[in-house]
């Protein structure tokens, strides 16, 4: 039967999608059936992502669905994992989400709106009482802002080791509608997606 995992953010542009996708893909290179549901009726950007290409849309559905919990009892038993991409703001479905969810993944980047971000984005999964982890994304080797951060999630105590660094690259996968390691395998965010995958799948 199927992990869930949620991927939650309070404000928008917070890497929620990009997380989404290429986790996705990692998870399907390192061996596990794998699916992502985009949660996000307004702004299906998952959806979109894939629709530039054909190469995952098979993997992206939508579900926008009253009650998403009846679709996922339906497909549990064909995956390892089922992804959720969630919209910003905790709308309804980011909450009906964290419910469902097995683990929760909030990825932060160096930035102040964002740390900020994450104290509501947090108290959602302690409400859901659902184990989670913040990951660092979209940081920079060698800045201030970069190790501010990680010292403040070491703090927490639940973080995820691997960084996903900033690149060009991750935006320009997004324009093929693939991901990291379809379009440059062995490239640095391919490498750490991939050690995500091996720390998410301890964790769960």
């Amino acid at each position: 039967m199927a992990k869930i995992i949620s991927v939650i953010q309070v404000k928008g542009g917070a890497t929620k999608t990009t997380t989404c996708i290429n986790l996705l893909g990692a998870l399907i290179e390192s061996g596990y059936k794998a699916i992502l549901c985009d949660m996000d009726k307004d702004k299906p950007d998952a959806m979109l992502w894939v629709d530039f290409s054909n190469k995952m849309n098979n993997l992206v559905i939508p579900l926008f669905d009253q009650n998403p919990k009846i679709k996922l009892d339906e497909i549990k038993n064909d995956y390892d994992f089922i992804i959720l991409d969630t919209p910003p703001n905790l709308e309804s479905s980011a909450l009906k989400a964290a419910i469902v969810s097995d683990f929760i993944i909030l990825p932060c980047q160096p930035s102040d709106l964002d740390k900020n971000a994450l104290t509501s984005a947090s108290s959602v999964a302690l409400m859901a009482n659902k184990p989670f982890k913040f990951l660092p994304s979209r940081v920079f080797k060698n800045t201030i802002n970069t190790r501010d951060l990680i010292n403040e999630l070491e703090e927490t105590g639940a973080y995820f080791k691997s960084k996903i660094y900033n690149s060009v690259d991750m935006i320009d996968c997004q324009k093929h509608g693939t991901w990291i390691g379809s379009y440059k395998p062995q490239h640095q965010n391919h490498i750490e997606y991939k050690k995500l995958v091996k720390e998410l799948t301890c964790s769960v």
